[in-house]
């Protein structure tokens, strides 16, 4: 694109044009040149051919279900009724040793980080959540790390609530062997 003005009668460059006494009109004249122009896109017959033959495969092959590749995915009740499962283990045994075990401490450590995981995994997946054995569990996973927040891994779990914990742990095993 060219651009010039023209100042009076003269065509002259802009800058010119402000710096002379001539009157301050100034006209701008716009040309565009030829080399700028855009072609249509051309599909050969080969492109087209391989593009509905694509096309053709893609939606003629029934889609199927994904398979586990290397671990990743597979059968998520299988996954969740294990873990749940260990949960439980470590829960009732974590809470049957005695304060002044030494391992208990550690236990409770490894307990919290395995919940933590366990949470995280399903509580916002509604397959799972909504399950009877997820909802006692983690309530019974909520009331232990509440007291561990509160008063540490060496206190003892007032018996009360260490009562509640069993229960509704108790009560997540029988769900979780029935499926649910």
């Amino acid at each position: 694109m060219v651009a010039t003005s023209i100042c009076g009668a003269q065509q002259v460059t802009a800058a010119r044009c402000v710096a002379s006494s001539a009157p301050r009109r100034a006209i701008v004249i716009v040309r565009a040149s030829h080399q700028h122009q855009q072609q249509p896109a051309s599909l050969s017959r080969r492109e087209a051919t391989a593009a509905a033959l694509a096309a053709f495969v893609a939606v003629s092959i029934p889609a199927a279900p994904a398979r586990a590749f290397l671990g990743l995915g597979g059968d998520g009740d299988a996954r969740y009724a294990s873990e749940t499962a260990k949960i439980i283990a470590g829960m009732t045994s974590a809470l049957d040793m005695a304060v002044d075990d030494p391992a208990r401490e550690e236990a409770l450590k490894s307990l919290r980080k395995e919940t933590v995981s366990w949470v995280s995994a399903y509580r916002r997946d509604p397959k799972y959540s909504g399950r009877p054995s997820y909802s006692n569990l983690y309530s019974a996973v909520n009331a232990l790390d509440g007291q561990l927040n509160s008063f540490g891994f060496t206190s003892k779990v007032p018996a009360k609530r260490l009562d509640r914990i069993l229960k509704e742990v108790s009560d997540a095993d029988k769900q979780l062997q029935r499926g649910r």
